[in-house]
């Protein structure tokens, strides 16, 4: 299995539907995973060769705690991807890599809908790539 890291640029804070608003919540670990059986289903897509719609994802914002990370009013957001397959099914290329990243954004969305209009750029990064730059 793969971990891919999704690394996020944003226009402020994203307001998640749970505890809305910026706060302590914001500082540490953001877990998406809201029931063992959204676990089990993006288990269950990577098993077969695909990447989850419904990713489980491990956020943070490590701009809220270091400023300088980030211009003014802009924010840094990691997302590091649980359960996404080393080899997808038919291999990676740029239009599957392209959905990889909307459904990261589109999960993300289910729970801070704000996200979709703070977002303005994003890399994500596979754990085969990051193998070989560390080769």
């Amino acid at each position: 299995m793969d971990h891919p890291e999704k690394s996020i640029c944003l226009d402020g804070l994203p307001d998640f539907t749970c505890l809305p608003g910026e706060g302590h919540h914001l500082r540490g670990a953001i877990i998406i995973s809201p029931s063992y059986d959204y676990l089990e289903r993006a288990y269950d897509d990577a098993k077969y060769g695909n990447f989850s719609q419904e990713p489980y994802l491990d956020i943070i914002l490590p701009s809220v705690l270091d400023p300088d990370m980030a211009p003014p009013g802009k924010h840094v957001m990691s997302c590091f991807v649980q359960y996404v397959p080393y080899n997808i099914k038919g291999g990676w290329d740029d239009q599957k890599r392209e959905a990889f990243g909307d459904a990261v954004i589109n999960a993300l969305a289910r729970f801070a809908p704000n996200i979709k209009e703070l977002y303005f750029i994003g890399r994500y990064l596979r754990l085969q790539i990051l193998n070989q730059l560390l080769a």
